[in-house]
């Protein structure tokens, strides 16, 4: 038979005259053999569930870890469309980030990427846009379809079916001054726009974690004349990434030890047994 642990004291008087293989509570008084009802626990079951538990409770922190310090590099943005209310077809992703020289600052690059090759109708064209980010006080469009200078320069409030109407707390837009290629819908080529804004009351943890925001656009006929009913959506302002990164020592080492909590796990087969 396998040895057993020792899970008591030496007996008391009366019973067995060697250490107990069992409870010192289970002896006996003038018992010279085990309790009939007592567990003997071989120490290789014991030795086996210790480094079982000590193995998985690694395996699974280094999991819990790694893909915790993922996370963040693999956050996605917030998305609407094809098939909300107004959208017709056309999926829109709004995200924001800090560059280098905005960092400690309460300015942000805001980032509107219109994928309109879904268009649901007949030809017509993108004539507004207007996001709305409660706290901005100021915004500047820094790129745009066709060129900066294709649009007018913002203008406080949101839409309406003529393009910028001037009314709504929070919005800010901007209008195409002419209907062509750049700003056509259902074509191949995504619209995108980019806002430097300055918001006071918009904190990096805020952003982080999915700031509410709202979002309104009116598509018109090349005569100006209103060709959809316009879009009206909440979403959230959600991290975006800047156009060229370049990521610090620090997210490197964050990013490495959470591909290798990953990669213990596919190793150890955990992720594979959950």
């Amino acid at each position: 038979m396998a040895a057993a642990v020792r899970l008591g004291v030496e007996c008391a008087s009366g019973c067995m005259p060697r250490p107990c293989r069992y409870p010192a509570l289970l002896c006996k008084q003038g018992s010279y053999g085990p309790p009939a009802m007592a567990l003997e626990l071989p120490t290789e079951a014991l030795e086996t569930s210790a480094m079982f538990f000590h193995r998985h409770a690694v395996t699974t922190l280094l999991c819990g870890l790694g893909l915790a310090l993922l996370a963040p590099s693999l956050a996605r943005a917030n998305t609407i469309g094809p098939n909300c209310t107004g959208c017709n077809g056309v999926i829109y992703t709004l995200t924001g980030y800090q560059t280098a020289s905005q960092l400690s600052t309460d300015q942000y690059t805001v980032n509107l990427v219109i994928n309109a090759s879904g268009w649901k109708g007949s030809s017509a064209y993108l004539g507004a846009i207007a996001p709305k980010i409660q706290g901005f006080t100021a915004a500047t469009l820094i790129s745009a379809p066709g060129s900066t200078w294709d649009w007018s320069a913002v203008q406080a409030g949101g839409t309406n079916s003529g393009g910028c109407d001037g009314n709504g707390n929070g919005f800010f837009c901007n209008a195409a001054l002419s209907y062509a290629s750049f700003n056509q819908v259902a074509s191949a080529s995504d619209l995108d726009f980019t806002w430097d804004v300055t918001d006071p009351s918009l904190s990096p943890a805020e952003l982080a974690s999915g700031y509410g925001v709202s979002l309104k656009a009116v598509y018109q006929n090349s005569n100006g004349s209103f060709a959809h009913t316009q879009l009206s959506q909440d979403m959230l302002l959600t991290p975006g990434t800047p156009a060229t990164p370049v990521p610090e020592p620090a997210t490197w080492a964050l990013m490495f030890t959470g591909l290798l909590g990953v990669g213990w796990c596919a190793r150890r087969g955990f992720l594979g047994q959950s």
